[in-house]
């Protein structure tokens, strides 16, 4: 009968000798078995094979998995519950032993598989044993003093290489089952933030009767809705998670799973996660084995392709439509590491155009630099003298301006919208070119569609005629046939060209325009004045502002553009103008529930003085 942690059986003295041995015993973890029952049967076993005059002078054991490294064991505390067992250490304080010179003769385990399931490291300790001329015995082998015989040696090898191929088959049927499991729609993992568990019991009757459930995913009614405003947050506004966490801090968000304030992790698992789209995911990350933190794994991304989604009619509600999260991780990528202005420590200048402005000769974001409590700039951060940096854009220029003529270049597109004169600003800041763009694009989507349309045709008539061919297997027939198959790989691929082609035309092609969004702007002149240094980034990014810097002609392009959500931001901004305003709304508005269906760019060329080089 098996024994509990409370009660651990009494393990039997070994036989009084004179030829001192110690004993290896590992058992795997506590959820599936009673490691003092396993560890104590072990030591009962390995006292009981001894042969006579040897004795159990050390005890090493672990509470870990078989497939650990070796030179990763005994890394946790995972033995500690159960030291009422003798305990002289672990797998490290048994080689740090050997390496010291043992006072000990040889080693026992119950099995050969006790010592590690992975082939390769229990071969090591065993060398490692044999050249400190310790020898290992085994419950269930002949035990020769002297040395082992041929047959003890080959029978061990092949249980160490069937040990090894248990492990790595049950790992890959387990797999299967976990990827099923999720296929249809059951959660795995922790429940995600925003989310109830609806649990129902497990089909399976006897895991049942141990009270086994599955769960599937229904929303929070107190936590969902904050899920989906962060998301809006973040593609809407392109808040950080810093930022991201402070706002939800100020709105009394309820805290993440983790019980503690919000901060950047706890925002950015959230952002990552695509359960928030309606389908359980699986196999986001993988384990690559240990990590530099002791009983840690390592843990990489895995490609999105390699995932595991819930088939179709197994979602579960969406708090984020999957466009909406999609955007989100191209927000990620498209800031990097750049936070927002607001995390700015008390004291230091904030530069309201951080993340906002691009070298055009390296396509790196220009960070801001000050030189003297009134001179300021933002600095392109390339470094001739780093080989990665000379190598990805040779030939790079000094990239610098200052930061006011930044800001009046900016201004001055905004100025116009911002004041009465915003119905003339779409005629005489959009550029003229536009419209000629835009009649190319519609032109040759026009033609592409032509191309398809006429490839459907040829592959029509050619299967027409392939079909007249009937059964003839003549010589002639048969070159016929080559030819029109042929044909219809030619005339095929261009189809596929064209239409790849098309769709790639169609995706990139801007949001409709609507003239009548500049005419909702709310007149807002004052915010263009001696504002503080936040309103004034809060500003710019409700016109999503982005600058392009063409340091050898000391010119930029300037795109500003309006989105559906940009005159509401403009209308809190007037409203409360503190410097710690905060443009969100605790109850977002309709403008933010969905993505802007209509935006328009306004785009300009400005000079940006004084030259590059005056930045040192």
């Amino acid at each position: 009968m098996g024994t509990t942690a409370a009660q651990p059986a009494p393990v039997p003295a070994a036989a009084v000798g004179t030829v001192a041995v110690a004993f290896i015993g590992r058992t795997s973890t506590v959820h599936m078995q009673d490691p003092v029952a396993s560890l104590a049967r072990q030591m009962r076993r390995a006292a009981e094979r001894l042969p006579d005059g040897f004795r159990i002078a050390a005890w090493y054991w672990d509470v870990e998995s078989g497939g650990t490294d070796l030179d990763h064991r005994s890394q946790t505390g995972s033995w500690e519950p159960f030291a009422a067992l003798p305990r002289d250490g672990g797998m490290a304080e048994l080689r740090a032993a050997i390496a010291a010179g043992p006072g000990f003769a040889a080693v026992i385990c119950e099995n050969i598989e006790r010592s590690g399931r992975d082939m390769y490291d229990a071969l090591r300790l065993e060398r490692e044993l044999k050249q400190a001329g310790v020898p290992v015995f085994a419950t269930d082998e002949p035990i020769d003093a002297a040395a082992p015989e041929a047959s003890t040696i080959l029978v061990r090898r092949v249980k160490q290489g069937m040990a090894e191929y248990f492990r790595y088959n049950i790992k890959a049927q387990l797999w299967e089952g976990l990827k099923q499991h999720a296929a249809a729609g059951y959660n795995t993992g922790p429940c995600p933030w925003g989310y109830l568990e609806d649990r129902t019991p497990h089909p399976n009757p006897m895991k049942r009767s141990m009270g086994a459930t599955r769960a599937r995913l229904a929303p929070d009614p107190e936590r969902g809705p904050w899920v989906t405003r962060i998301y809006e947050w973040r593609v809407f506004e392109e808040l950080d998670c810093n930022g991201i966490a402070r706002r939800l801090t100020r709105q009394g968000a309820p805290l993440p799973a983790s019980g503690r304030p919000w901060g950047y992790q706890s925002v950015y698992s959230i952002l990552k996660n695509p359960k928030y789209t309606g389908r359980v995911v699986l196999g986001r990350r993988k384990n690559t084995g240990p990590s530099q933190r002791p009983g840690e794994r390592r843990m990489v991304e895995v490609a999105r392709e390699f995932w595991t989604w819930a088939a179709d009619g197994n979602e579960h509600p969406a708090l984020v439509p999957f466009e909406l999260w999609e955007r989100a991780q191209d927000i990620g990528r498209k800031r990097g590491r750049v936070s927002d202005h607001t995390a700015s420590p008390q004291g230091r200048r904030r530069y309201p155009l951080r993340s906002r402005i691009t070298c055009a000769q390296c396509h790196r974001r220009m960070c801001g630099m000050t030189l003297a409590p009134t001179r300021a700039y933002y600095v392109c951060p390339h470094n001739p003298n780093n080989p990665r940096d000379a190598a990805g854009a040779p030939g790079h220029t000094r990239a610098a301006f200052r930061d006011t003529a930044a800001y009046a270049a900016v201004d001055a597109i905004l100025r116009p919208l911002l004041s009465g004169d915003r119905a003339d600003a779409y005629t005489t800041q959009i550029p003229a070119d536009r419209a000629e763009a835009d009649a190319r694009t519609s032109n040759k989507a026009d033609r592409l569609r032509t191309a398809i349309a006429q490839a459907d045709t040829a592959i029509n008539g050619l299967m027409t005629q392939l079909e007249q061919l009937g059964t003839d297997t003549s010589p002639a027939a048969t070159a016929y046939r080559q030819r029109i198959r042929d044909q219809f790989n030619q005339r095929y691929e261009q189809r596929e060209t064209a239409q790849t082609e098309l769709g790639q035309l169609t995706a990139a092609a801007p949001p409709a325009e609507d003239p009548a969004l500049i005419t909702e702007l709310p007149q807002a002149l004052e915010l263009l004045g001696d504002t503080p240094p936040d309103i004034r980034a809060q500003l710019y990014a409700a016109f999503h502002i982005h600058v392009l810097y063409r340091a050898p002609m000391r010119q930029a392009t300037i795109t500003a553009t309006i989105t559906d959500a940009t005159p509401a931001i403009i209308r809190q901004l007037l409203a409360d103008t503190r410097t710690d305003h905060d443009t969100n709304n605790p109850q977002p508005s309709a403008a933010r529930k969905n993505p802007p269906q209509t935006a328009i760019s306004v785009q300009t060329f400005q000079d940006l003085l004084p030259r590059a080089s005056s930045a040192r």
